[in-house]
């Protein structure tokens, strides 16, 4: 009899861990399911802000670019602008040369000229 008590213990025994032991198991399995849904749930947000930080830099970066061309146009303009004033001012430069050196080759006789004209006033004031 003592000898089927100790079996029937030792079934009891083994039936109650085997139960704890499942148990363990479909808790460890639960707990490690709840893990890898937080994860995916978190890889899923993080890769989210991500993208949205992502396409936030690239919009940052595209309207520096944009206005640094604006700026660069803006300048271009301004210098096609420097570039037409300096060729407008070397062209007057040069036809106020010429006059000058025409004057030069002319010489006295236009300066007796305006002395003429100058004195025919005087004279004709007097």
């Amino acid at each position: 009899v003592k000898a089927a008590i100790d079996e029937e213990r030792e079934k009891t025994k083994e039936a109650v861990k085997a139960a704890i032991d499942e148990e363990r198991e479909e808790r460890k399995k639960a707990i490690k399911a709840a893990i890898d849904e937080g994860r995916e749930k978190t890889k899923g947000v993080v890769k989210a802000a991500i993208d949205e930080e992502r396409e936030e830099r690239k919009k940052a970066i595209k309207a520096a670019i944009d206005e640094e061309r604006k700026e660069l146009s803006e300048r271009g303009g301004e210098l096609k602008e420097q570039h037409s004033q300096a060729v407008e001012e070397k062209a007057t430069r040069e036809k106020q040369s010429e006059k000058k050196a025409i004057e030069r080759k002319r010489g006295p006789a236009t300066t007796s000229s305006k002395r003429s004209s100058a004195e025919d006033e005087l004279l004709r004031a007097v």
